[in-house]
């Protein structure tokens, strides 16, 4: 959190405030975070990221609200950046991403994936926004853990408002998957968590869900399994081709792709049979 709050405080444009909600940490990060004269501590009992971002915009002065997390550092221009789609009269504002020092084949294809993602793109969740907005829509919903992001983007998408991108305010975001592993245990604990979104929205997506079950049932039977397993990583290719992915990752990224989703398919299933009750991080 100490390079997070460096990053924030040597911006060009000056943070009006900035607030840490403690989520109940058992680490050093109160210890740290009280070394920034110039930062605002709450402490807060553990209820997860949601209840902290909710405790936080309220106890916030501003009208424009921004929620970052700990997890990623800020380029100088960051808040300017920002700051000038409000200016435009936008609302509701989500930043440009980027992986944090890629070092590793699967963090650069990572990375290289954003710039392909980010060449059009349209916003689904929002990561600052004014409070009017906060206060309409009823901020986070507490219930939520994974897709909670996406769960607001949806009801501030729903009042008929619109998510601006702002291109030029780059995040780099520390919590990228370095490793492939690291890559499949991400994709599996937001598929244990989707669950009560897809409750919420009545959007369960069976077709998908279906596809990828069938794939881990006929594990057993090779023939089936690659046919499936090919299918879809053939549609990724496709997707990937006409992004114009560079050929350095386009030979492993359908694949990359198609087993995060059968790590996700798992974690669904995982979550229905009660596993998400369950500290899965």
């Amino acid at each position: 959190i100490a390079e997070t709050l460096h990053s924030l405080l040597n911006q060009t444009k000056n943070f009006d405030e900035i607030i840490v909600v403690d989520d109940g940490s058992t680490d050093k990060t109160v210890e740290i975070v009280k070394k920034f004269k110039k930062v605002k501590l709450i402490h807060s009992k553990h209820a997860e990221r949601s209840a902290a971002r909710n405790k936080g915009w309220k106890a916030a002065k501003g009208r424009i609200i921004a929620f970052i997390e700990s997890d990623a550092v800020f380029d100088k221009h960051w808040l300017e950046e920002v700051l000038k789609e409000f200016e435009k009269g936008e609302i509701a504002v989500v930043d440009r991403r980027k992986v944090w020092k890629p070092s590793t084949f699967i963090a650069k294809m990572n990375d290289h994936f954003f710039d392909l993602r980010f060449k059009d793109y349209t916003p689904f969740n929002a990561w600052i926004m004014t409070k009017e907005v906060l206060k309409e829509t009823g901020g986070f919903d507490e219930h939520l853990m994974g897709p909670e992001d996406k769960d607001l983007g949806d009801r501030i998408l729903a009042k008929g408002y619109k998510i601006a991108f702002a291109s030029k305010a780059v995040q780099y975001h520390k919590g990228e998957p370095f490793s492939f592993f690291g890559a499949l245990r991400r994709s599996f604990f937001y598929g244990c968590r989707i669950l009560p979104y897809w409750r919420k929205t009545k959007h369960i997506p069976y077709v998908k869900v279906g596809y990828f079950t069938l794939m881990i049932l006929s594990v057993l039977h090779v023939p089936w399994f690659a046919t499936l397993f090919l299918v879809h990583s053939g549609y990724v290719l496709i997707r990937d081709l006409l992004r114009g992915m560079s050929l350095r990752y386009l030979w492993f990224h359908p694949l990359y792709m198609t087993c995060n989703e059968i790590a996700s398919t798992v974690g669904v299933w995982y979550g229905l049979l009660g596993g998400h009750t369950k500290k899965v991080r």
